[in-house]
């Protein structure tokens, strides 16, 4: 049986996602040129994605499948209630304005874990690394 395109996803990683839930619903789902779209990323998007295919006996049922999995409560959409809608926005913009700098910053205002404090432990030694070998070129 001829393989059937069930929908097209922007990340390699949304593709799994749902493959994986198709897959584990009994649909014999694949994820469709990912060798490609990661070894030439940049040329993914005139691709228009990564492909999820079924056998063509699947598909209707398939796309019925998604179709129920993409439906949401819209109220669960609308981040203007959030309640952490405002302290998230500084958040967002420390790892944006100062990269790697922003993003251990970011790390530290949550709930410290074992792996957070290492990743902020390792930001912030790479971060004093590249200010050093920095200084030294230029010393």
């Amino acid at each position: 049986m001829a393989l059937a395109e069930v929908a097209r996803f922007a990340t390699l990683a949304e593709a799994h996602v749902v493959c994986g839930a198709l897959q584990a619903s009994g649909f014999h789902a694949v994820v469709f040129d990912q060798e490609v779209g990661t070894a030439l990323w940049t040329n993914q998007f005139a691709l228009s994605g990564f492909r999820l295919l079924v056998p063509g006996d699947e598909l209707a049922e398939a796309r019925g499948f998604l179709r129920e999995m993409r439906k949401a409560d819209p109220e669960a959409l609308d981040w203007g209630h959030h309640p952490e809608v405002l302290t998230g926005v500084p958040t967002a913009a420390l790892s944006v304005a100062m990269g790697d700098a922003g993003w251990t910053l970011a790390a530290l205002r949550q709930r410290f874990t074992p792996a957070k404090l290492a990743v902020v432990i390792l930001m912030v030694a790479l971060i004093a690394s590249v200010i050093a070998a920095g200084l030294l070129s230029y010393g």
